[in-house]
C-alpha cells in the first residue's frame, strides 16, 4: 500500500493547495496505527515518522485519533488554547503542525477502518465544504486501493507459506482436480513412488492406484462430496514407478470456493512400507518362536512316540505271523486281519497327530469340539509319559464347542501337558484334565488381568501333582524368556506363547499353585451355541463301479494293493509304475480311460506335472492325486481344473471309493 499511497499523495501535492498530508494505516490486529506515507514535513521530522506506532487502545477517547476511528467520522481539529488541557496524542499532533487546523478523515472499506488521512490546511484557514468533501472522496478512493493491495499482499504471503509447507513437509502432498488429475505433487510424494515430482503432474490417480483400490478411492471422493469438506483417513496401496506395491496412509480433504463449489482435493500421504516390513518381520519371528516351541516339545515326546510305534509294529508283525500259522482257520485269520487293520489305524492316527502338532501353517479358526481335540492331544502325550505318571481326564462335556485354530489349541494342551510332565518327572504323579461350562459375569476379571465379556465359557483345567510354583515365580510365569528350568531344558517362551494364543482367542488363562502340592492352569474360551456344532458325517456305503481307471504309482506294493482294491470295487484297471509310460499309453488312446489316479512323489515326473500333461491330451479327464504329504490336503495353485481331489495316504477302501465317485460326478 505504501507505493500506492505515495503516488496518490504526489497527485494531491501537485493538484491541491495543502501544506502537509499524513496517512496512517492500521495493522492487521487493529491495534496500532503506523505512519505510512506523507509530504510537507521537514526532513528532521520525516526521519522519525516511520518509527511512530500509535497504540489505539491506549489513546484517550477525547483525542482526535480515537474519536475519528470510533465514530468513523471526519473531524476538523482546531489548535487549542495553550492553557487548555489536551491529551498526549493531540499534543503529539500539535507538535507536528505549524498552522491552526487539522482535518482527520477515516479511511473506511466496507465498514472497516483501515487508517486515517490527516490534512493540514494552508495558512491555517478553515477548509471549505468543497475541500472537505474532496478530501473525503480521496480517502474513500484510497480505501479501495489499500484494501486490494493489502489483500493481494496477504494472498501472496499465504501462497508463499503454503508453497513452503507443501514443498518441504515430511509427508507426501498432492492436489487433484474433480477428474482425479494430479495438479501438483510435492517432492516427498514423488520420492514415495519413485518419480520426479513433476512427472506426477498431469497423471490420473488411477494410474498410480492399485487396481483393487480404485473403487475405494472413488467411494472416498463421493463421501467428501456428500458429507462436506471433512478429511478422510484411509490406508491404500499405490503402484511404485518400478511396479512394486507401496502401502500408504492418506488423508484427503475437499477445498471449495465461496459458493461451496469443489475446487480441488488435497491429500497428505505417509509411507507405511517400513511399518509393514516391521509387522511382517514380527509375524515371521512369532511363527519361528512358535515352531521352536513345537520342536522343543517334540524332542520331549520323541522317545514315547518311538515306543508307541514299536508297539504298533510289534502288533502288526505278531498278527501276520499268527495268521500264517493259522492259515487254514478262516475265523482266526479274519481276527488277525482285523487286528492288523486296527494297528494300522492307530499308526495313521499317531502320524496325523504328530503332523498336526508340528505343522507350520497359517492360523485359521474353525468350529471345533474342544473335548475331541484334547483327547487327541492326550493320546499323543500319553505315549511319552513314564509309567509313574497317570493321566486322568473328565471330558464328558457335550456342548464344549469353540471357534478356534485347532493347531494352536493342540499346541497349548501339549505345552501345558509337557510342563506338567517335567514337574512330576522325578517322583511321578497325576496329570488331570477337566472340562466344563461356566458363566462369566460382566464384572469378572481373570488372573492375567484380562476382562472377559459376559457369557458362557468352556473351562479347561490342567493340573499336576508336581513340585509347584513359588509366589514370586507365579507373578512372572507368563513373561517371555522367564523359565525355572535348567539351562538347555527350556527357552522360557512356552507359557508366553500359550498366553498369547489364548488372548488371541478372546479367552483368558490363569494359574494356581502350591509349592510341594502341584499346579493348576485354567483356560477360558468363549463357548459357541449348539447350532454351531459340526455336523456328524454319516458313514457312506461301499460304492462300486465299472469305469476304466489309469492307476500310476512308483511303489510296487502300492501298485499291487491299489489294483486289487479297485478291481474288488468292480473297476477296470490298468497300472503303471513309470509315469512317462502311463502318459504314452494315454496319448495313444485318449478315450480309453474314464479316470486317472496318480501318486504325487515319483521319479521322472511328479504327479502334478503329469496332471498338467494329461490335461493337454484330454482336458475333460478327471484326475485324483494321491500323496503322503499333509500339505496336499489344501489344493495348490496353478493345477489343472480336471484335478478333482487329493487323497492323503494312507487311505481306507471307503475313502477311496467315495473319492472316485465324487470325481466321476
Amino acid at each position: 500500500p505504501k507505493e500506492l499511497l505515495e503516488v496518490e499523495l504526489a497527485i494531491i501535492e501537485k493538484q491541491l493547495n495543502f501544506s502537509r498530508v499524513l496517512v496512517c494505516l492500521a495493522d492487521s490486529d487493529q491495534r496500532y496505527l503506523n505512519c505510512t506515507a506523507w509530504f510537507g514535513w521537514e526532513p528532521s521530522v520525516e526521519e522519525h515518522l516511520p518509527k511512530i506506532r500509535i497504540d489505539i487502545n491506549k489513546t484517550s477517547e477525547d483525542d482526535i485519533i480515537t474519536a475519528t476511528i470510533i465514530n468513523k467520522k471526519s473531524i476538523c481539529w482546531q489548535r487549542p488554547d495553550p492553557e487548555e488541557d489536551i491529551s498526549e496524542m493531540d499534543r503529539f499532533f500539535l507538535s507536528l503542525t505549524q498552522n491552526q487546523m487539522l482535518f482527520c478523515v477515516p479511511i473506511i472499506y466496507e465498514s472497516k477502518v483501515l487508517g486515517l488521512l490527516v490534512v493540514e490546511s494552508p495558512e491555517g484557514h478553515p477548509l471549505t465544504t468543497g475541500e472537505q468533501e474532496l478530501i473525503k472522496g480521496i480517502a474513500a478512493q484510497s480505501a479501495s486501493g489499500i484494501y486490494n493491495s493489502v489483500s493481494f499482499k496477504k494472498l501472496q504471503n499465504s501462497e508463499t507459506r503454503f508453497r513452503t509447507v507443501f514443498d518441504n513437509t515430511a509427508a507426501g502432498m498432492c492436489l487433484a482436480d474433480s477428474k482425479d488429475t494430479i495438479i501438483k505433487a510435492n517432492t516427498r510424494f514423488g520420492d514415495i513412488l519413485g518419480y520426479q515430482s513433476d512427472q506426477l503432474n498431469g497423471q490420473n490417480w488411477r494410474n498410480i492406484c492399485h487396481p483393487e483400490e480404485v473403487e475405494k478411492a472413488q467411494r472416498i471422493k463421493n463421501n467428501l462430496l456428500s458429507d462436506g469438506h471433512l478429511a478422510e483417513l484411509y490406508e491404500m496401496r499405490l503402484i511404485h514407478y518400478d511396479r512394486r506395491i507401496v502401502s500408504v496412509l492418506i488423508s484427503t480433504s475437499l477445498v471449495t470456493d465461496d459458493d461451496d463449489k469443489p475446487l480441488y482435493y488435497i491429500s497428505q500421504i505417509l509411507d507405511l512400507s517400513k511399518q509393514k516390513a516391521v509387522e511382517s518381520e514380527k509375524k515371521a519371528i512369532e511363527q519361528q518362536l512358535m515352531q521352536s516351541q513345537k520342536m522343543e516339545a517334540m524332542g520331549t515326546l520323541a522317545g514315547g512316540i518311538a515306543h508307541d510305534f514299536n508297539n504298533i509294529i510289534s502288533a502288526i508283525m505278531g498278527q501276520v505271523e499268527l495268521g500264517q500259522l493259522q492259515i487254514n482257520q478262516v475265523t482266526k485269520v479274519k481276527e488277525r486281519f482285523d487286528g492288523i487293520f486296527q494297528a494300522a489305524q492307530r499308526a495313521k492316527a499317531l502320524v496325523q497327530q504328530i503332523l498336526t502338532f508340528s505343522r507350520r501353517s497359517e492360523h485359521q479358526k474353525t468350529v471345533i469340539c474342544i473335548a475331541t481335540l484334547i483327547k487327541e492331544a492326550l493320546d499323543l502325550l500319553r505315549a511319552s509319559l513314564p509309567a509313574n505318571i497317570v493321566i486322568q481326564s473328565n471330558l464328558s462335556c457335550s456342548k464344549c464347542n469353540v471357534l478356534a485354530d485347532p493347531n494352536q489349541i493342540h499346541q497349548v494342551i501339549m505345552n501345558l501337558g509337557t510342563n506338567a510332565y517335567h514337574a512330576m518327572a522325578d517322583k511321578g504323579g497325576t496329570l488331570s484334565v477337566r472340562l466344563n461350562i461356566i458363566h462369566v459375569g460382566h464384572i469378572d476379571s481373570n488372573g492375567d488381568g484380562t476382562d472377559l465379556k459376559e457369557g458362557k465359557y468352556v473351562k479347561i483345567a490342567i493340573s499336576d501333582t508336581g513340585y509347584g510354583i513359588s509366589i514370586g515365580n507365579l507373578k512372572r510365569i507368563f513373561d517371555p524368556y522367564f523359565t525355572t528350568k535348567k539351562k538347555g531344558k527350556g527357552t522360557g517362551l512356552g507359557l508366553a506363547m500359550v498366553h498369547g494364543i489364548i488372548k488371541a482367542h478372546q479367552g483368558a488363562i490363569s494359574v494356581k499353585s502350591q509349592v510341594g502340592k502341584g499346579s493348576t492352569f485354567e483356560i477360558l474360551l468363549p463357548q459357541l451355541d449348539e447350532n454351531s456344532v459340526p455336523k456328524k458325517i454319516t458313514p457312506q456305503r461301499l460304492e462300486s463301479g465299472k469305469e476304466r481307471i489309469l492307476f500310476i504309482d512308483d511303489e510296487t506294493i502300492i501298485i499291487e494293493l491299489g489294483t486289487d482294491m479297485l478291481t474288488h470295487l468292480g473297476y477296470q484297471v490298468e497300472s503303471f509304475q513309470d509315469p512317462l509310460k502311463a502318459l504314452s499309453s494315454l496319448k495313444s488312446e485318449p478315450n480309453r480311460y474314464d479316470l486317472v489316479i496318480t501318486d504325487f512323489n515319483m521319479p521322472k515326473m511328479n504327479g502334478d506335472m503329469l496332471a498338467q500333461e494329461i490335461e493337454k491330451v484330454k482336458p475333460d479327464l478327471p484326475i485324483i492325486l494321491c500323496s503322503g504329504y499333509q500339505e496336499w490336503s489344501h489344493p495348490k495353485e496353478n493345477l489343472p481344473v480336471t484335478l478333482k481331489a487329493v487323497l492323503i495316504k494312507p487311505f481306507t477302501l471307503k475313502e477311496l471309493t467315495k473319492t472316485i465317485r465324487e470325481a466321476l460326478g
